[in-house]
C-alpha cells in the first residue's frame, strides 16, 4: 500500500469497504506505515522474492489490521498492488499510472 486509495467519491464505498477505509483513514491520520512513498507496492506483478520482501515490511505494520480490512472489502482493481502482506488484483486501466504519480 504505497498510499491510502483514493475513492472518487464516498459513493464508490458501501457498507463494510466503507467502514473499512475510514478505519484505514483514521489510521493513516495517526500513523505512519512504512509503505507510504514506497513505489515497490504498487506494481500488479511482483516476484516470488520481491513479496517476500513486502510481506516481511508490512508484518510490521502499525496499520496492518486496518489495511487488510480495506483491501479485503474493496474490488479488487480498488486494492490492486500489494496490500497487508500479500498481492492483490490488477489495476483498473489508467489507476497503475495515478498511483505512481501519487507514490513519486
Amino acid at each position: 500500500m504505497a498510499r491510502g486509495p483514493e475513492p472518487k467519491d464516498q459513493a464508490e464505498l458501501t457498507g463494510d469497504a466503507d467502514s473499512a477505509w475510514q478505519a484505514l483513514s483514521a489510521a493513516l491520520a495517526t500513523k505512519k506505515p512504512p509503505c507510504i512513498g514506497e513505489s515497490r507496492f504498487i506494481p500488479d506483478e511482483l516476484s516470488q522474492p520481491q513479496q517476500a520482501e513486502l510481506a516481511v515490511i508490512c508484518a510490521g505494520c502499525p496499520i496492518l489490521s486496518q489495511c487488510s480490512d480495506f483491501a479485503g472489502q474493496v474490488a479488487p482493481y480498488r486494492s490492486a498492488g500489494f496490500w497487508a502482506g500479500s498481492s492483490r488484483g490488477r489495476h483498473a486501466r489508467g489507476d497503475y499510472k495515478r498511483r505512481r504519480e501519487v507514490a513519486a
